[in-house]
């Protein structure tokens, strides 16, 4: 069975801003509880939650495509070994004084540049210089031997290349290695969606200004606390201004999700204060009740 072609989606986009309808402005402020007409000192605060919920709206197309086809685990496996062969072969034959040296520069050149630009990121961020190794790579293909003499006696250096291949090499080895473990699957579903919600989630934490409360179990149901729902409608209101779909039934638990998740000092705090007042209460009861049977 052939290999399924890699993936070749990009790991840029450009995203606009999503305008907001008037409607919408209106629900996501009031889920915030905030009121700005009757208090002057909320409109910065709604202003300015409501340009991120704009900005991250817009950012969800764009995302979506781009998570969508992204290389899978088994792609950059393949793309790096292609390219840990090349930097082999160019480092044994820099060691050897071989003919091919230029050659062996132009093959690997090419094999980065056309490399996906998720591994190219990846690469960056194991600390390789990609703009300094193709500028070494560049003189190694266009200097023969006797330029690379008279080049050498101005003070060019031609040492740094093998000290280049040699941070290629490891940073290759060492982003293979995390990738070989991983089964390569489909491409991811609901990723765009879940860091949209994040960051949703994040701009009510830090912009909600209504009542937090725990939740209070009903027997065996436990309703959302007031804050919840507030956010929950926050979220589904600014999602469906943009047209972004989402399972309505299976949404609280991808709020629950770890990676959805949100820190909020805020909410820890007045939290716990709540929780630590309902334990004191129900110690105070469980003594009363104590006490009670003590008498009879």
């Amino acid at each position: 069975m052939p290999r399924p072609p890699p993936r070749t989606g990009s790991a840029n986009w450009k995203a606009e801003h999503h305008r907001l309808s008037g409607g919408a402005r209106e629900n996501l402020i009031d889920a915030l509880g905030l009121d700005p007409t009757v208090n002057p000192d909320q409109v910065e605060s709604a202003n300015q939650a409501l340009a991120e919920v704009e900005k991250w709206l817009g950012f969800y197309s764009g995302a979506d495509t781009a998570l969508k086809n992204a290389p899978k685990a088994s792609d950059f496996v393949r793309s790096l070994s292609s390219i840990e062969n090349d930097t082999l072969k160019l480092q044994r034959n820099l060691k050897d004084a071989q003919s091919s040296v230029e050659s062996d520069a132009l093959k690997l050149l090419s094999n980065l540049k056309d490399s996906h630009q998720w591994i190219r990121d990846e690469l960056i961020r194991s600390r390789t210089d990609l703009e300094l190794l193709y500028q070494e790579l560049e003189k190694r293909v266009n200097a023969s031997h006797w330029i690379r003499d008279e080049l050498a006696e101005t003070g060019v250096d031609f040492q740094i290349l093998p000290q280049e291949l040699e941070k290629l090499l490891n940073a290759s080895l060492s982003i293979k290695d995390k990738y070989e473990g991983i089964e390569s699957r489909g491409p991811p579903t609901k990723e765009a969606l879940r860091q949209v919600t994040l960051y949703l989630r994040e701009v009510f934490a830090r912009v909600y200004q209504g009542p937090i409360l725990p939740r209070r179990e009903i027997g065996a149901v436990r309703p959302l606390s007031v804050n919840e729902s507030a956010e929950e409608e926050f979220i589904k209101f600014a999602l469906d201004d943009a047209e972004i779909p989402y399972n309505d039934d299976d949404f609280r638990r991808l709020l629950n999700e770890p990676n959805v998740t949100v820190e909020s000092e805020r909410l820890d705090e007045i939290y716990d204060e709540k929780n630590i007042k309902r334990a004191r209460d129900e110690q105070l009861k469980l003594l009363r009740k104590k006490k009670k049977k003590e008498k009879k």
